[in-house]
């Protein structure tokens, strides 16, 4: 568990990272070219977001290396650490993809 929950954190942090800093919405899911959409406010929050969650599934294989956290416990935490930054991320990206 603790390698999948590094390889998830290191994956969102590079796609966080890369919304964010050169604004590629047209990373998202759904997101249609043509659209006006605030797409810097869109790449901004969500590129956050997904960098957060990344660090936050990263401190987590951290703490499951060195077994502060269990094996048990940490399949639930990083599964609902998944789950729930996903739906924020959803939550918030689908408020700046309203159009203008």
């Amino acid at each position: 568990m603790a390698y999948a929950s590094l390889i998830a954190g290191l994956t969102l942090v590079i796609l966080g990272s890369m919304l964010w800093k050169f604004k590629l919405v047209e990373l998202l899911a759904g997101h249609k070219e043509n659209s006006n959409v605030y797409k810097d406010n869109l790449a901004k929050v969500t590129g956050l977001s997904l960098l957060l969650l990344g660090f936050l599934l990263l401190a987590e294989s951290i703490l499951i290396f060195k077994e502060i956290i269990k094996e048990g416990a940490a399949i639930l935490l990083v599964l609902l650490s998944i789950i729930l930054g996903t739906i924020v991320t959803a939550l918030l990206s689908s408020h700046y993809s309203k159009n203008k």
